[in-house]
């Protein structure tokens, strides 16, 4: 039996049968983590010999990895050299970006299909979180300069500024989710979670919202920068477990600045020593999120609107907003110099009637539209459309007559047959859009 001596492995490497301090503090534990393969192997009988000896079961619960296979799903091995070198995979790609990738993909209880090119999105977001790192870093004083904010934990009390409220909002949010998947074990929703947060809400969305407050100076610059170094902070801390090289790294950048700036905060020599945040119910805001996810969707309605009528970003759309008076038209009152920023516009209306030929979307109960007349070239524009038209009609004409052949369904896997209708259905909404984009230009060219 070569699986002898490892089955007394729980306590055998903790000093028994002497009774040592490792022993009585280790065994029995909580949880193993091991490989489906050896459930009978060794799992099974590392429970029966603790039960033997000491009458208790080795671990409370056992986490089975999936196993890493190739993209044809044959296992990893030497023998059919289908296996990277890991470090190979990690001198072009970094440490990080492997452990995060390999996580991120991983379904519970299932495998994962691997090539090294997948690595791409651990080193796209390693690239992200150190260049928005960057961007706060570059606006910090001189060394030598006088800081002249008073030193604040500002995620330890719900924020003053509406932007820095969404923010922490969303930050204990994210970390309230990622525990309860940490504890349940859902790893790879975990990875998921945190991506989101960083990638969008704080990248994307909230350095671009705080870009002119940084660059106005005075009290309202010092106090975004405070608090997006906090939340950079939080982030570090919270994705220490998944990408502990790069977390690391910042985390002593910002310990040497909590040295420098707020010389009472409590500088440990290392990230692994460091506090995991704690989720602060009183900084959650339902309604702040709601609200600011408004935002994002209208000025993200706008963006697309420009992206599919391909006009430039150096030209500076008008736009106009209708609402039901819910409540949401006020709340983009507030903010319509955002949106007008955000949405790289020249004026946004909230009480002028959408005239003919605009292009227009609804975001939940308000219709956003942008008028075309005098902002596209409506000839070139027409033959452009007629052309998609015409493109979209006969894929969504071979979508269809693939779905209603009775074999193609009946033998073709379901997953397969799922995808195709997924088309059709992005098609048809694609070719709806240009219907519509085709219809208000006819209607400029009616008036005029």
């Amino acid at each position: 039996d070569t699986w002898f001596s490892s089955w007394l492995w729980q306590f055998s490497t903790m000093g028994w049968p002497e009774q040592t301090a490792d022993l009585k503090y280790f065994f029995p534990t909580s949880v193993l983590v091991t490989g489906p393969d050896i459930i009978f192997l060794w799992v099974a009988r590392m429970i029966m010999a603790s039960e033997e000896i000491f009458g208790v079961e080795p671990f409370r619960e056992v986490y089975f990895t999936g196993m890493v296979r190739d993209m044809k799903g044959r296992k990893l091995s030497k023998s059919l050299g289908n296996s990277p070198d890991p470090l190979d995979v990690i001198g072009t790609y970094g440490a990080d970006a492997l452990r995060f990738t390999m996580v991120s993909l991983t379904p519970l209880g299932g495998d994962i299909r691997f090539t090294p090119e997948l690595c791409e999105t651990g080193r796209n977001f390693a690239n992200k979180i150190w260049n928005a790192s960057r961007l706060l870093m570059m606006n910090l004083p001189e060394e030598g300069d006088e800081f002249p904010f008073t030193p604040v934990d500002c995620l330890s009390a719900p924020p003053e500024h509406l932007m820095d409220r969404w923010i922490a909002s969303r930050f204990f949010t994210t970390l309230n989710n990622t525990e309860r998947a940490l504890k349940e074990m859902r790893f790879a929703d975990a990875t998921k979670l945190v991506y989101a947060f960083v990638w969008n809400d704080f990248c994307d969305w909230y350095l671009e919202l705080i870009k002119t407050r940084l660059q106005s100076g005075g009290e309202e610059r010092e106090q975004a920068l405070r608090h997006a170094l906090g939340v950079l902070h939080g982030i570090v801390r919270l994705l220490h477990p998944f990408m502990p090289f790069i977390t690391e790294e910042l985390y002593q950048t910002l310990r040497g600045l909590s040295e420098r700036v707020w010389p009472q905060a409590q500088a440990r020599e290392t990230i692994l020593f460091a506090p995991f945040p704690e989720v602060r119910a009183d900084c959650i805001n339902d309604s702040v999120e709601e609200e600011f996810s408004l935002l994002q969707d209208v000025v993200s309605t706008l963006r697309t609107i420009r992206g599919e009528l391909r006009i430039s970003q150096s030209i500076r759309m008008k736009a106009g907003i209708h609402g039901d008076g819910t409540g949401y038209v006020e709340f983009l009152k507030e903010l319509s110099p955002l949106i007008t920023r955000l949405a790289g516009l020249d004026r946004l209306d909230f009480d002028a009637d959408k005239p003919k030929g605009s292009a227009s979307a609804v975001v939940r109960t308000l219709e956003v539209f942008v008028p075309l007349e005098g902002l596209i070239d409506l000839k070139a524009e027409r033959a452009r459309l007629a052309k998609e038209r015409e493109r979209l009609t006969k894929l969504v004409e071979g979508a269809r007559g693939r779905l209603a052949n009775p074999k193609f369904v009946e033998n073709a896997a379901e997953e397969v047959v799922a995808a195709e209708r997924q088309k059709l259905a992005d098609l048809e909404s694609a070719l709806q859009k240009v219907d519509r984009y085709c219809s208000e230009i006819d209607s400029i060219k009616e008036e005029s």
